[in-house]
């Protein structure tokens, strides 16, 4: 936790470094970024950054959107954001604002949820979704993938919402799958 809360204050030289020209040969940026070659920094770094633009973008502009998204942006205010709930709240903001329903993507389930009784209590989708274990969406702390109705990865096997959401979509993409319709918006806003 300190590398990443080290890595977050630190933004603004890594961004520097690598958008100098000429760009750093990436062993240079290793050098001195290392904990971005990592997964984990790799996905919290993207994840949080884009997130973060994505939640003040929706912040500024508060009295523009919908009552739902207003909702979901007092949500956001009333506990202190940790950066499991930064992504999480920028695809719940983009789905809001594309009138994409949650289920699509995510399924909130019991914290106390396992892979079997998911796939026993539940009709999984055939689509990708990301179980999300908590009191909410938002509040989710632990977090599961599901592919053709049934959980490929369990929570133990993801240990962030960031590489929950990267094999989520990373599916799409190995398994050569098209997004779902009623989701496809988002989706590919994120993509892009």
């Amino acid at each position: 936790m300190d590398v990443e809360r080290n890595m977050e204050l630190t933004y603004i030289y890594q961004r520097h470094m690598i958008n100098t020209w000429p760009p750093p040969s990436l062993c240079e940026v290793e050098e001195q970024w290392p904990f971005l070659f990592t997964k984990r920094g790799l996905c919290s770094h993207s994840f949080l950054t884009k997130g973060r633009r994505i939640m003040n973008f929706f912040l500024n502009q508060r009295l523009k959107w919908s009552q739902y998204i207003q909702a979901l942006l007092r949500e956001m205010e009333h506990e202190s954001m940790n950066n499991h709930q930064v992504p999480i709240a920028a695809i719940l903001l983009l789905m809001k604002y594309f009138q994409e329903k949650e289920d699509h993507i995510f399924i909130l389930t019991d914290p106390t949820s396992t892979k079997m009784s998911v796939e026993q209590e539940m009709t999984l989708p055939t689509t990708p979704r990301v179980i999300m274990l908590g009191s909410s969406l938002l509040f989710a702390t632990h977090w599961m993938v599901s592919i053709e109705g049934k959980v490929f990865y369990e929570a133990n096997q993801l240990n962030n919402f960031a590489s929950a959401f990267t094999v989520f979509f990373g599916s799409f993409y190995v398994f050569n799958l098209e997004y779902q319709e009623s989701a496809s918006t988002t989706l590919e806003m994120v993509q892009r």
